[in-house]
């Protein structure tokens, strides 16, 4: 999906589900050049302890209105997977949401699901594989036969589509009986080394706890011996919510008793349905209570919340969009009403927020249920029960964050509004900033306070939106009145200890006020027992343009190798120049934060040439890249021997690439004036736009964004005429 200002699918958009297996066998695979890879998963750093899967079941379908503020999730951060999930027989995540989720880390599953008895068919056709047109013979056999057939089209697809694997959701008895669950189990080994083969090793099989061993649909609600094959075949297990109070007990003491090394505690999710329906806490704010029993499965008190992010057990969240769609159809619905609703169930209160705001459902007990209340008397956040995890390594993937929801109410490119319309693209989606949700846990050197921070779609340098902090003194003695020093952690990242890094954030002072002095530099931090060695780096610009300014630092983490978590943020100093010092609160803007790894030859991209294909009403565009020009005085080799190459060599990850490209149209008539029509997404090369002939001739201008943030100039961008 593309962010458009005047909105053109292409006719050849990808297909996105399947509704039978016979649809997927007419499928035509497309080649890798003609269909845009979203960006490429790249694993986290190792993570210990409880897990989080989030499974999408959004009632609207997932066609998110492009002309409109509508639902995003911007919360991956916290999630190890994110199942994409509908009704079709085959689901496809989007483009945009696997960019999304991989941009932060999470993998994204497609899901493979069979309801009802119509689907019976397509469980035993799933086994025997593809039926051929023709009169043919088979060999007897005396169990059903097992084909890769259908095994080698999902992960084909998933390899095309760019996606981590699937959820496996059997929701209608398999008539067969034990022979025909058997020949299941041992289909599924056969998906999982597929998609090994043809994804990587780190895709994902997740079984849905529904039928069992002798083939009948009956939820289990916990792992146990009637769903045991299936989570063995498995990666992991995504058990059915509407469990008892004391099955997550029960699961984590049957697990040990198991026979199995290729399988962890954590691979075992535990469901919660936020819609209630049976779920333990009846759902909504009361989901807290099911997230207590999972990740304390054997305590009867209740414990901090670091005590509860090391539990064994995983947690699965399904219809996470409860949030927006059970206030949506309100009188008074706002999209900033709804975030902030999302961000208290994700992240908790701030700090001028009380309980009042948290609704708790009536608990709701099964028959013969012991009553657990004094176990999780008090209100908590998803975020209490689950780690803030940092997206991939630097080294792996570029950090690029422009605090962007996936929404925007206007769209800016270097500080500018060049669109004034409401927007939906979740490709765009960025970190809103990991560490700063309810609130950052800033270090005052001087004086104390509060910040706030808020998503602020009225202003932006690139995309839609930026992070807004607002930053509040509190009452002390004159001192701390005149003079404020903090230290405000925003984003988590792992670097390792080997390298030199760029980092570079662009920030704004919307208005400061006018007895107040205010000093701003970046922030560097680790955990760790690393030293942290800065130095100033080239590009620092005070004036950006409508008030946006831009600093950069090169750093080092010196800790004799290894892998490190930053914390990345920033330096205030506010100092009142009044002979009354005040406590006025100072708003300041973060438009984008970068973080990339130092090369000794930086390359330059460039978009090589522009064109306008006619018949089929798209744009097409290329990009390289040139290295600059060796030194005038510059050696060259001139014996053989010689063991100095005659040139730097050009590491791997220093090549940039794009993030997106903005296209414009201008007139030939006033060559000045460029007009912004939309962007394409991560990986494209086309942007679909029917222009009339009227008003003269035209010119098509794409301008390249790179994954460090800069705007290509005007001088190493291309134009073709239309």
């Amino acid at each position: 999906m593309r962010l458009m200002s005047l909105r053109h699918l292409p006719a050849s958009s990808p297909v996105a589900y399947f509704d039978s297996l016979e649809e997927l066998d007419r499928y035509q695979f497309h080649s890798r050049s003609s269909v845009p890879l979203p960006l490429r998963y790249n694993p986290r750093t190792g993570h210990e302890g409880t897990e989080l899967l989030v499974c999408h079941d959004y009632k609207g379908g997932y066609k998110e209105t492009p002309h409109k503020l509508d639902y995003t999730f911007s919360w991956f951060h916290f999630c190890k997977t994110f199942v994409y999930f509908s009704h079709h027989r085959v689901t496809i995540p989007p483009a945009g949401w696997i960019t999304a989720a991989h941009r932060q880390g999470t993998q994204i599953l497609g899901t493979l699901i069979f309801e009802h008895a119509d689907a019976e068919p397509d469980c035993l056709r799933l086994l025997v594989g593809k039926l051929p047109t023709s009169p043919s013979s088979a060999p007897k056999t005396q169990t059903l036969p097992i084909s890769p057939h259908y095994a080698r089209k999902l992960a084909e697809l998933a390899k095309e589509r760019g996606f981590d694997g699937y959820l496996l959701n059997f929701e209608c008895p398999l008539r067969g009986g034990v022979e025909q669950t058997r020949a299941l189990a041992t289909w599924i080994t056969l998906l999982r080394k597929e998609l090994r083969r043809q994804v990587g090793d780190w895709a994902q099989v997740v079984w849905y706890d529904s039928v069992v061993f002798n083939g009948q649909l009956a939820w289990q609600d916990r792992l146990n011996a009637f769903n045991l094959p299936f989570f063995l075949a498995s990666g992991s297990i995504f058990t059915n919510y509407t469990w008892r109070n004391t099955y997550p007990a029960l699961t984590s003491n049957y697990f040990p008793t198991l026979n199995t090394k290729d399988k962890k505690l954590e691979d075992i999710y535990v469901g919660v349905d936020i819609w209630g329906r049976g779920s333990h806490g009846n759902g909504g704010f009361g989901a807290y209570k099911a997230l207590h029993h999972i990740t304390n499965p054997t305590f009867t008190t209740s414990l901090t919340s670091t005590d509860h992010k090391n539990g064994g057990l995983s947690v699965a969240i399904f219809g996470q969009a409860w949030t927006y769609e059970s206030i949506q159809d309100s009188s008074n619905f706002t999209w900033e009403g709804w975030f902030e609703y999302d961000r208290l169930l994700w992240t908790g209160l701030q700090h001028h927020e009380n309980t009042s705001l948290v609704v708790l459902p009536e608990m709701i007990w099964k028959r013969g249920e012991s009553d657990c209340s004094d176990q999780h008397a008090e209100w908590r956040a998803f975020k209490d029960y689950v780690d803030v995890q940092p997206p991939p390594k630097v080294d792996d993937l570029k950090l690029h964050t422009t605090f962007s929801p996936g929404v925007g109410k206007a769209w800016f490119v270097q500080g500018q509004s060049v669109y004034s319309k409401e927007w939906t693209e979740i490709g765009h989606q960025t970190s809103l900033g990991n560490l700063v949700w309810p609130s950052p846990n800033a270090t005052w050197e001087s004086g104390c306070g509060s910040i706030t921070p808020k998503v602020e779609l009225g202003d932006a340098w690139n995309g839609g939106s930026s992070l807004r902090l607002l930053i509040a003194g509190q009452h002390g003695n004159e001192e701390e009145s005149v003079f404020r020093s903090l230290r405000i952690p925003i984003q988590s990242c792992v670097i390792s200890g080997t390298r030199w890094y760029e980092y570079v954030l662009v920030y704004k002072l919307p208005s400061p006020p006018d007895d107040v002095e205010i000093d701003v530099s970046l922030s560097i931090s680790s955990d760790s027992k690393a030293e942290v060695e800065v130095k100033t780096g080239e590009g620092n610009e005070d004036a950006l343009g409508n008030g946006w300014a831009r600093l950069c630092v090169q750093f080092h983490l010196d800790g004799n190798g290894g892998e490190f978590e930053a914390k990345l943020g920033l330096n205030i100093s506010i100092l009142s120049v009044s002979e009354t010092p005040s406590l006025a609160e100072v708003a300041l803007l973060v438009g984008q934060m970068n973080v990339y790894p130092l090369p000794g030859t930086r390359p330059t991209p460039m978009i090589l040439w522009a064109d306008y294909d006619a018949s089929t009403k798209e744009v097409i565009f290329e990009v390289a890249t040139s290295v600059p020009p060796l030194p005038l005085l510059h050696r060259l080799p001139n014996a053989s021997e010689e063991i100095e190459p005659a040139w730097p060599t050009l590491l791997e990850d220093a090549i940039p690439e794009l993030l997106y490209a903005n296209i414009y149209l201008q007139l030939h008539e006033n060559k000045e004036e460029k007009v912004w029509v939309g962007t394409t997404s991560y990986g494209e090369r086309s942007f679909s736009l029917s222009v009339d002939g009227s008003n003269g001739k035209k010119q098509i201008w794409v301008q390249g964004v790179t994954d460090t943030g800069a705007v290509l100039d005007w001088e190493r961008c291309a134009h073709g005429s239309l």
